[in-house]
């Protein structure tokens, strides 16, 4: 997010992307709850605002090692808000 906000990285990422992290976390997190995580969502999309537009993107390519990364990510994020 740091990166994306700097327009350093351009983050993106479709409300199918949020709904499985949100689940994951949920799943994981017992002590996180889902009005806490949809806050996070929407402060995201507020804080990229273009992070819904894959016109730039050819194809969408998953990654179990940035999947990982991305629920640590933001599994430290949801404590620190």
């Amino acid at each position: 997010m740091t990166l994306a906000t700097a327009n350093l990285f351009k983050a993106k990422w479709t409300d199918d992307i949020h709904d499985e992290w949100t689940r994951s976390l949920l799943a994981s997190r017992p002590d996180i709850t889902a009005e806490k995580l949809q806050r996070i969502r929407a402060l995201m999309d507020i804080a990229v605002p273009d992070s819904k537009d894959l016109s730039e993107m050819k194809e969408l390519v998953t990654s179990p090692v940035f999947a990982h990364f991305s629920i640590r990510a933001l599994s430290w994020l949801a404590k620190r808000t």
